[in-house]
């Protein structure tokens, strides 16, 4: 038999430290991977919510071109909307924008916008942000072309303010507004 020489060793498992290293590693870049992955997600929530107020601002300019005439107040409890928190885009609303004359606002049967299929809805028809939150409105009822929109310290240049109260949920200060979605910025 021929005698192994003592210089010679061969591996043939892991030892554990390089096992712990290799854990260690994995998970190092999992987290990596996972916080990007929030990011994306929080930024595409963003350019949805962004995409969303938009389209029913424009909706709602749309109706004045053609009615000459904001919507009379679709949600009880907000007659005069300036210092308000907002009016929340309801299914009334919706319903009146997309062509059905449910609440006899738009008497011509005109669709100003189209409600994707897609879209999130609470048990009784709002169109919801990304964030499960109703999003909410504003026009100019007296015509003066600027809005007061509670939690804004200045008033708004725009004859119909339509926003997201954004991931925080809550719009009623200038802090609380830093990370909604509006159509005035």
């Amino acid at each position: 038999m021929k005698a192994s020489s003592p210089n010679r060793r061969h591996a043939v498992a892991f030892t554990l430290v390089e096992l712990l290293l290799v854990i260690a590693i994995i998970i190092l870049l999992v987290s990596m991977l996972l916080s990007g992955i929030a990011a994306v997600r929080e930024n595409a929530r963003r350019t949805k919510a962004r995409g969303d107020v938009n389209a029913i601002r424009h909706a709602f300019q749309a109706y004045y071109l053609e009615y000459t005439r904001w919507p009379s107040n679709l949600v009880a409890g907000y007659p005069d909307n300036e210092g308000t928190p907002g009016i929340p885009v309801t299914a009334s609303v919706l319903n009146m924008l997309s062509g059905q004359n449910l609440s006899g606002n738009n008497p011509r049967l005109l669709r100003f916008m189209e409600i994707p299929n897609s879209a999130t809805s609470s048990p009784d028809g709002a169109y919801l942000d990304p964030w499960g939150q109703t999003n909410k409105y504003m026009c100019d009822f007296d015509n003066n072309g600027t809005l007061q929109i509670a939690g804004c310290t200045d008033l708004v240049d725009v004859a119909v303010g339509v926003w997201s109260t954004g991931r925080n949920r809550r719009d009623a200060t200038p802090e609380d507004r830093q990370d909604d979605i509006c159509t005035w910025r």
